[in-house]
């Protein structure tokens, strides 16, 4: 089967160590933040005509609220240490160099070695990083919203006036099975490039092998397609594998940055935290270019940005100013969570169409009460008025040896005045 996929298109770069290498000349120019900041926001179509349509009408298009992305600093930052990340592993593979073909063999032998035999890591994740936050803070959403400023597959067909027919993957990602099955997740990795790329490494390599067979193919299918970084969600469902699986992955995952050059970037709740610091040994290991531990937003500069931007979308015939208070109670009631004030405040809004046609401090109030019954024991919990009491807590919670600080004040400011300029606070 013939596919068709993006033509590479190179550009000359800034840095020496970039030059001459298809791999990252193909990519995207490497961007200012006000730059990333336009590109990565996401406006949902709205104007204030819409709060006059009729009542059926405007709880369809109240859903729209759940798709507005507004990003912020710590979501900038991300995306800028993604592109170094991704042209950094790039730097040392370069498939137009022979040595990029003749030394897979050696280096399959390397890591095959070293996984079989069954010791911790040895080194640090060098190139990559790990995101950890509670559950809803807006982990997935800020990868999400940078991977897309990438191309994923690049056909290379040729590269400087010569023959260069290659299929690039330029990131890939996966998450755990909630079984925690490291077999389910090497399978997963070959079913997904198949269904990308329209290969048949599944039928190759998966078959009656043990993970830890599957795993030097996994880094030899990375090598020929010049994976530029993989991604790991959900790695906390790790924690639920048999005895030595943990190990055995993560192992992995730092033999295959150390050997084959391909980031890694690891993804879960505080969770996972048992999982990185019981088997890393030290959170070092997860920290190349900077462990990043994402807490809940702080009732803050940051904060008022999100709530502005999303109670702007008001589909409710009346429309009620965003004051402080309602900022502080958006904050209370979700504890800083913004897809709980996301949801929040678009089942306000349904509750009051068609009735009051206002959404007030009461009405969000009586919402969180009959509408979050669920999930008021882990909110109590956040607010510090209800001990411990539920496992599930640790998708919210962070350990009591980790305590994430906020980023410096200067760097946050100097990430909202990005944003200031981009547009990010206008009306």
């Amino acid at each position: 089967m013939n596919r068709q996929f993006p033509p590479a298109t190179y550009e000359e770069q800034e840095l020496p160590q970039y030059r001459y290498n298809p791999l990252i000349e193909c990519l995207p120019p490497i961007r200012s933040i006000e730059t990333l900041a336009k590109m990565m926001r996401h406006d949902v179509p709205y104007d204030s005509s819409q709060r006059f349509l009729r009542d059926e009408v405007r709880k369809h298009a109240v859903q729209a609220i759940e798709q507005f992305y507004a990003p912020m600093p710590r979501h900038l930052t991300f995306a800028e240490t993604f592109s170094a990340m991704l042209r950094s592993g790039y730097e040392s593979r370069n498939p137009v160099n022979p040595i990029y073909w003749t030394g897979l063999a050696a280096q399959r032998a390397i890591l095959s070695s070293h996984l079989s035999d069954k010791q911790q890591p040895t080194g640090p994740l060098k190139l990559g990083t790990s995101i950890v936050g509670p559950s809803g803070i807006g982990k997935s959403l800020a990868v999400d919203n940078t991977l897309k400023l990438y191309p994923q597959i690049v056909q290379h067909t040729s590269y400087r006036g010569n023959p260069f027919p290659f299929l690039q993957l330029t990131w890939l990602k996966l998450a755990c099975p909630f079984s925690g099955s490291i077999k389910g997740l090497t399978q997963n990795f070959f079913h997904s490039v198949d269904w990308m790329l329209g290969t048949s490494y599944a039928r190759q390599y998966v078959g009656s092998k043990t993970a830890i067979e599957m795993m030097p193919h996994i880094a030899t299918v990375g090598v020929l397609h010049g994976l530029g970084c993989l991604i790991i969600d959900e790695i906390q469902h790790l924690k639920a594998a048999p005895s030595g699986g943990i190990q055995a992955m993560l192992n992995f995952f730092v033999e295959m940055e150390n050997t084959m050059q391909i980031p890694i970037l690891l993804m879960g709740t505080p969770k996972a935290l048992g999982v990185l610091t019981s088997e890393f040994r030290s959170a070092r290991r997860a920290s190349g270019q900077g462990a990043m531990c994402w807490d809940r937003m702080q009732n803050d500069d940051c904060w008022k940005i999100f709530c502005k931007r999303m109670w702007a979308l008001q589909y409710t015939k009346t429309e009620v100013p965003l004051t402080d208070e309602i900022i502080a109670t958006l904050h209370d009631l979700s504890q800083g969570i913004p897809a709980l004030a996301t949801i929040l405040y678009k089942t306000a809004q349904e509750t009051v169409i068609g009735e009051q046609e206002a959404v007030t401090i009461e009405v969000l109030r009586e919402t969180y009460q009959n509408s979050f019954k669920l999930i008021h024991p882990f909110l109590s919990v956040l607010r510090g008025n209800k001990k411990k009491s539920c496992l599930e807590m640790a998708d919210l919670e962070w350990p009591d040896f980790v305590q994430p600080k906020s980023s410096p004040r200067r760097t946050a400011l100097w990430g909202l005045r990005s944003i200031v300029r981009t547009g990010e606070c206008s009306e």
